[in-house]
Order: C-alpha cells, then structure tokens, then sequence
C-alpha cells in the first residue's frame, strides 16, 4: 500500500476509504476535491504511522455533551393522549402523521436540550403537545 489514486474512486468509494481508516466517519464530502484531499491526507497520515502507533491509539471517547445525552430519559408522552413511546422516533414512527421527519428532530432537539438543563418543556407540534417523561438532574 505504497500509492492510491484517489481521482479514479468513485465517491462511494471514497467515502468507504475514509470511514474503513479514520477515526471520524462521514456519510458524505462536500466536493469531489475535499474528498480527494481529506482521504490523501488521511492515506499519508497512515503511511508516516508506526504500526505501534496505530495499534496504541485510544478509541474514540465520549464527547462531554454525548455522556449526558446518554444518560437522558428518552420516554416521550403526548400531553392530549397521554400515549407514551420509548423515544421521539419511535413516536414518530407509529403515528407518522403527527410530523414530519424533519419536524420530529426538531422536537428531539428542543426536548433533549432542555433536559440536558434540568428543564421540563412542552413543545407544541401541529396541534399536538409533547413532553418527556422525566427529567432529572443529569450530571
């Protein structure tokens, strides 16, 4: 694996490269150019590595902001109905007629934010309200 040459992978390919050797995954590049010189780089990066090095790096740890994610009660309720589903996509994927997609990760993201400060809200979503189960403290 002494050369590659990017500029004849297609993108998928390219994206399949990038995710088998870095630590950050992408689903896509921005630009065939960006994806040519992130995957060179990366490619170069791999070469000047000491299979020491690369055997003794860390797995990837847990943003501060993702360890609190984690430890939220993801249980959703509507407030007219009272149903209650195990998270906000799970809701939507029920009653799909509530939302859209779109407007249910706007919801997850105002909900979880909230949570994340102790914060219980409603959030209204054509004509229907919505709250998580049960916020605590998360530290």
């Amino acid at each position: 694996m002494n050369t590659v040459n990017f500029s004849t992978m297609t993108a998928p390919a390219l994206v399949d490269f990038y995710n088998r050797h870095s630590m950050k995954p992408v689903k896509r590049f921005s630009d065939r150019k960006a994806a040519e010189r992130r995957c060179t780089e990366l490619f170069e990066s791999l070469k000047s590595s000491s299979p020491e090095k690369v055997m003794n790096q860390k797995s990837t740890e847990l943003r501060p902001a993702m360890k609190t994610s984690l430890k939220l009660d993801r249980r959703i309720q509507c407030e007219e109905t009272g149903e209650q589903w195990k998270n906000a996509h799970q809701m939507w994927k029920d009653n799909p007629g509530y939302m859209t997609s779109g407007q249910q990760d706007r919801l997850t993201a105002q909900l979880y934010i909230a949570a994340k400060q102790g914060m219980r809200i409603v959030v209204k979503v054509n004509d229907l309200n919505f709250s998580l189960v049960s916020v605590t403290e998360v530290n």
